[in-house]
């Protein structure tokens, strides 16, 4: 079966009961779509799918709790989400002071205050590749902007504790 990987800009629509989807590709008489994060691709008929599926965005952050299998048994992470998946995966943000307690568990991750992200070395990434870098980004939360990082985000395994 064909594995979603998404377009290039996010397109979010809810189906019928109210699950959030995400358009793959579309062409002018067909529509193909997946749950929002990944997974199998559905194709439908463009003028079923516009009758069934309402165009949305995401929901707004709001603050949740986070853990990975990775993790000490019992771990939590505080931090904020917006709902979003990525293969099924939590897409936490942290605060600073959470990503820095993440540091202590993580001895790949570090706080880089130059370019104020945080840092993750694998040595196992292609060469050129080995960092992975979670830069600060203003996030919006309950009319308040807050300077979160996106540690992980798309890219590991978080489960979502809420």
């Amino acid at each position: 079966m064909e594995q979603a990987t998404g377009p290039t800009k996010l397109q979010l629509y809810r189906d019928p009961d109210g699950r959030l989807m995400q358009l793959v590709s579309e062409d002018v008489d067909t529509v193909h779509f997946c749950s929002q994060g990944g997974g199998f691709v559905h194709r439908a008929r463009r003028p079923d799918f516009e009758r069934d599926f309402r165009p949305t965005t995401p929901a707004g952050f709001h603050a949740a709790r986070f853990s990975a299998e990775w993790l000490d048994e019992g771990t939590l992470l505080e931090g904020f989400s917006n709902g979003m998946r990525w293969n099924g995966w939590a897409m936490p943000y942290f605060s600073r002071e959470t990503g820095l307690r993440l540091c202590t568990m993580l001895p790949s991750l570090r706080f880089d205050a130059g370019r104020n992200a945080f840092v993750s070395f694998c040595e196992d990434y292609p060469e050129g590749e080995q960092e992975e870098v979670f830069e600060a980004c203003a996030v919006d939360v309950d009319g308040v902007a807050l300077e979160l990082y996106p540690v992980g985000a798309g890219s590991w395994t978080w489960d979502d504790e809420n």
